[in-house]
Parts: structure tokens; C-alpha cells; sequence
């Protein structure tokens, strides 16, 4: 569901007058007293913020929004705020209506994954490594940043720059780096919290400025909630490229299994960081061992060493292709929404 979105507001040809910096200053005020925008940067005839659609519930983006409706309500009470009430005010508000212009700039959208009560972010580790190679081969340029808990993906040389990027993050550690004093609250208040892996794409938006109306009539679920999350179902979770990229680990290892020793703990030590799930190393047994017995026998000593470092570790090393599945019915929504 959607997070935040970056936008500039305007004044639609400006003239430098008093009266529009009087107006403007005065809407600015307005928008600097909602806990759910951040201004970040200020001009005469144009602002820059960010608006937080959780913000507007609650104190923190750990609310999550669940419904078409409640994202629009964000939208209606944020233009409804720039507007004042006493008819001695009918000039400023007919001045809003007719001068003030709002740019879209980005739109954040993440899906949100629940962790088993027993695992923790950094366990997940393969079923990451795996979407990564996914996105690489969706993308035709990509950088990664590795940060504490997070991940992103994205097309330009740098994130910042980036039109488009994947983030996958741990929402608790985020938190309980941003306020460390109140972690406990939110915990208490959002059950939930610990066990949400956050899956967001964020995008840069070109499209023309709306009028007031137009912003308030928008429908940021149509438009962009139901289509981020079919976009990233289709970047991440592809069936066909899942497998794809399933059937390229098998190969590479194979090939890796073919020029090494042979002693098989030797090679899942060296390569532990790539046999992302125990089905694919028995794969890579199954087409290298010619003899029934001793495939077998090599299969379960495979598997008992993936259980020795998961009991070790926390890292999943077992039904993975299972984990990617729940991924991408979190990112299943309807489109009409409610």
C-alpha cells in the first residue's frame, strides 16, 4: 500500500506580487502545522515536501494502510487543509483554487511481507540473493547498496539518481533506528512490526501539474497501488524467471561440482553462499551422480549439512521457492480496491 509521495507546490504564474506571497506564505503555514508532510525545501512561489499517507493515522509510517479509501481520504483532507473556513477569507480561497498547481515528483508504494515468528531478516538471506539475480536479469542497468536490514535495487549509477528502485528492508530495524526512544511504544501498538519485511518501489513520475480539483479527484490507488504492486510481481516474482534463475544456479554448480575434488563437504563449504535451497543441490546430484545408492547417500549428507547451518545460522536453506510464493500474494490486489 502506498507510503509517501514527493511533491512540489506552485504558484501558477507567478508575478511576484504581494498578495500571492502573502497568500502562499499563508498556505505554507497551513501545510507546516500536518504531522503527516515534511517541507524540504522553500521559494517564493513553490515548496517541495513529502507527505506520509501512515503519518495521517498515526505518528509514524508503522501504520499500515489497507484500503482504496483510506488513501484517498489522505488526499481530500490535505487539499480540505488549504482552505480556510471564514468567509472574510473568500479572496484567499478563491486564489488557491485558481493559482496553486501541485507536481507529482515520486510515488512510494511497498508491499508488506510477514516474517515467521521464529526467523529474522538477515535468515532470508538466499530467497534476497535469488531476487537479485532476478532484477539484474530485468534490468538493464542495476546497482545494489547494501545498509543495515536493507537492500536496494535500482537503475542508475547511484539511488538518489535513480528513476527507479526496489527497496527491501526490515521496517523494525528502520524504526528502531529513527526513534530509539519510543521503539517500544510502536511495538506495542503495531503487534505486527517485528515481523515485516517491507518489499517498496519507488519510481519518479512525469506527468502534468494538477489544479486542485484534479489532486483532490485523484485516485493514488487506481493509479499507482495496484500497478507498483503488479509491477513488482512482475520484476520479482515472475514464475518464468524464478525458474530461470533456479536452473542457472543448477548449472553453475554442476559445472563448479564437475572441476572440484569431488569431496562433497569441501564443496558446499565453498559454495554455501550460492546453493540458495537444499532442491538445488540435490539437482546438482542428481544429474553428477551416475550410481542410485550412492546419490542417496550423498543427498542426505547434503541435507543434513543445510540443517546443521540453518540450526547454526537461522538461515533458510529449505523450502524457499515456498517463501517466494507467499512474497507475491502480498503483492496481490485488486484493483477496484474498497
Amino acid at each position: 500500500m502506498i507510503d509517501t509521495i514527493s511533491i512540489k507546490i506552485k504558484i501558477h504564474n507567478f508575478q511576484g506580487e504581494y498578495r500571492e506571497l502573502n497568500y502562499f506564505n499563508e498556505l505554507i503555514n497551513k501545510i507546516e502545522e500536518l504531522n503527516y508532510c515534511n517541507i524540504k525545501k522553500k521559494f517564493d512561489d513553490e515548496i517541495a515536501l513529502v507527505l506520509s499517507f501512515p503519518r495521517f493515522y498515526s505518528k509514524t509510517n508503522a501504520y499500515l494502510l489497507t484500503t482504496r479509501r483510506e488513501c484517498n481520504k489522505v488526499i481530500r483532507e490535505f487539499i480540505k487543509s488549504f482552505f480556510k473556513v471564514s468567509y472574510r477569507y473568500r479572496d484567499y480561497n478563491k486564489w488557491i483554487k485558481e493559482k496553486i498547481r501541485i507536481k507529482l515528483i515520486r510515488v512510494d508504494t511497498p508491499m508488506t511481507y510477514f516474517m515467521s515468528k521464529d526467523k529474522y531478516f538477515n535468515d532470508y538471506q538466499n530467497i534476497f540473493y535469488l531476487l537479485e539475480n532476478i532484477y539484474k536479469r530485468n534490468s538493464k542497468r542495476i546497482g545494489k547498496k547494501n545498509e543495515i536490514e536493507t537492500i536496494i535495487l535500482f537503475d542508475g549509477k547511484t539511488k538518489d539518481s535513480s528513476n527507479s528502485k526496489i527497496t527491501i528492508y526490515n521496517q523494525y530495524k528502520k524504526f528502531e533506528n529513527i526513534y530509539p526512544k519510543s521503539i517500544n511504544i510502536l511495538e506495542r501498538e503495531f503487534k505486527d512490526l517485528k515481523y515485516r519485511i517491507r518489499i517498496e518501489l519507488s519510481k519518479r513520475i512525469n506527468r502534468k501539474e494538477f489544479t486542485i480539483k484534479e489532486f483532490k479527484d485523484f485516485d493514488f490507488y487506481v493509479n499507482y497501488v495496484y500497478d507498483y504492486a503488479q509491477e513488482i510481481r512482475q520484476i520479482l516474482f515472475d514464475e518464468d524467471e524464478i525458474e530461470r534463475a533456479w536452473q542457472n544456479q543448477i548449472d553453475l554448480l554442476i559445472y563448479r561440482y564437475k572441476n572440484s575434488s569431488n569431496r562433497l563437504e569441501n564443496f558446499l563449504w565453498k559454495n554455501l553462499n550460492d546453493i540458495w535451497d537444499y532442491e538445488i543441490i540435490r539437482k546438482v546430484l542428481d544429474r553428477v551422480i551416475v550410481n542410485d545408492n550412492t546419490y542417496y547417500k550423498t543427498c542426505s549428507q547434503a541435507k543434513k549439512f543445510l540443517e546443521d547451518r540453518e540450526e547454526e545460522t537461522g538461515i533458510i536453506y529449505f523450502g524457499i521457492r515456498k517463501i517466494l510464493y507467499d512474497m507475491k500474494k502480498a503483492c496481490n490486489l485488486n484493483r477496484g480496491g474498497r
